[in-house]
């Protein structure tokens, strides 16, 4: 993290071509930081990928008088990634990840920073009202479902990134080295005591979301292979138990061999046998696939970013 005390707040945006918004996020995020009456910098991570954003970027940045920084990244890294180059660069004691489509308020900023009290490190907003849509509420509340299955000494709830972190909850997040980042995730196992305010959620303002049904299932698979190893310990209990089931299968037919000469086995029996276990030995191949897949880019020791230029005003 930067080293500039004089920062109360840092406010860490990705940004992920919302150039239409650019107008409208700055002027409700200035308008709400002052009113706090700290000094303040804006972080805006562009991990667009697109010269039209970038330079649309650049130049409301410069337009404005407030501590406003840009950093723009070579290329698409994904929005978590952004995030954690967001923070590399924050400088304040207290820290807000927001995303830019303004369905995260800038107005309740004040709020967060307000709830703040003694022994308290993270203050997450809690949204009253989600106005995503049925099929992704319902596949977000499944997914933390099964993590909380995964992760009983631990309690994830769906609150998404938006809230408010101190500087030591920061930086010790920052000290995690794994290439796959999944930043709720890593707040959550610091461990440091946190509390939840009541917040509405915004429509988006982007025409299309930029987080497509596949983006998503991957982004979950990731961050349930980053969270636990019980999926391997779960397909060894699988193992087993079809093991067993089948050797009282083997036992029965074996002893009814005896007094039913003329058993015949069915296609049926025989074939649904094969792809039920076909499909078993393909699901655990795949599961140690991806474990494997993510020790190979972990042993690569790649940054999780590249900066390719940055603006401060």
């Amino acid at each position: 993290m930067s080293t500039n005390e004089n920062i109360e707040i840092s406010v860490v945006i990705p940004f992920y071509r919302s150039d239409e918004l650019l107008d409208e996020l700055f002027e409700r995020l200035s308008k709400a930081l002052n009113l706090i009456n700290k000094p303040f910098e804006v972080i805006i991570v562009d991990d667009s990928n697109s010269d039209k954003s970038w330079y649309s970027l650049k130049d409301k940045i410069n337009s404005v008088s407030e501590n406003y920084i840009g950093i723009r990244l070579s290329r698409n890294f994904g929005q978590h990634n952004a995030i954690f180059v967001g923070l590399e660069n924050a400088s304040g004691q207290w820290i807000v990840v927001m995303d830019c489509d303004l369905q995260d308020l800038p107005e309740d900023i004040e709020r967060l920073y307000n709830a703040i009290e003694k022994d308290i490190d993270i203050v997450y907003a809690s949204r009253k009202i989600n106005n995503s849509s049925f099929r992704r509420n319902l596949l977000s509340n499944m997914f933390y479902m099964l993590l909380n299955l995964l992760n009983k000494d631990l309690s994830y709830v769906n609150k998404g990134n938006f809230g408010i972190y101190s500087k030591a909850v920061i930086q010790n997040i920052l000290k995690f080295t794994e290439s796959k980042k999944f930043f709720p995730i890593m707040v959550k196992w610091t461990g440091f005591n946190s509390k939840s305010i009541h917040t509405s959620r915004g429509v988006s303002r982007n025409k299309k979301s930029s987080y497509t049904f596949y983006k998503l299932l991957a982004l979950s698979l990731d961050a349930i292979i980053f969270s636990s190893n019980k999926p391997i310990k779960l397909i060894i209990f699988l193992g087993l138990s079809i093991s067993v089931i089948s050797a009282f299968v083997s036992i029965w037919y074996f002893l009814t061999s005896f007094y039913k000469t003329d058993l015949l086995l069915g296609w049926t029996s025989t074939i649904i046998s094969i792809w039920f276990l076909s499909g078993i030995i393909l699901t655990v191949l795949g599961i140690m696939s991806v474990y494997i897949a993510n020790i190979y880019d972990e042993v690569k020791n790649r940054p999780i970013s590249i900066i390719k230029e940055i603006i401060k005003k």
